[in-house]
């Protein structure tokens, strides 16, 4: 990293939490996000508020399949109790959706995952939008009645 992007960083964690966001929603305004935008998401701390107003503003405008890269970058720095509470208030586009979150994302979570609630969460959370709410699925992906 060279002088200038330190002190580009420098500057952009000088920011309020509120102010950084703004100009990183401004960057990202369609939705997508270019390499830098991913640094200075990741070189600062953000409120609690913050990270639920980026989080909706970039993981969830489109569908599951295009956001699956900044998933990573949210958990990064996000608990995971409210990634994946943020997760469960947006529905899946369709079954291709799922099966990435499935089969990509699910298992990164997991590994992310320090308590037995926060396993929990996420298996809760998949089998509501995969199978409803009669059901639960525990870590192996196994489907049962409850």
């Amino acid at each position: 990293m060279d002088e200038r992007q330190r002190r580009e960083y420098a500057d952009f964690r000088a920011l309020t939490s509120e102010e950084a966001a703004a100009q990183l929603m401004s960057r990202c305004a369609d939705g997508h996000c270019d390499h830098k935008a991913l640094l200075l998401l990741r070189c600062r701390t953000w409120k609690r508020k913050v990270q639920d107003r980026l989080a909706r503003h970039l993981l969830f405008r489109r569908p599951y399949v295009e956001r699956l890269d900044l998933f990573d970058h949210f958990a990064s720095f996000m608990s995971l109790q409210l990634l994946v509470n943020l997760m469960r208030e947006h529905k899946f586009v369709d079954a291709l959706d799922l099966y990435q979150v499935r089969h990509v994302l699910e298992p990164k979570l997991v590994q992310r995952a320090k308590l037995e609630s926060e396993i929990s969460a996420i298996c809760d959370m998949l089998a509501e939008s995969r199978f409803g709410k009669s059901q639960s699925i525990d870590v192996r992906g196994s489907a049962s009645a409850t």
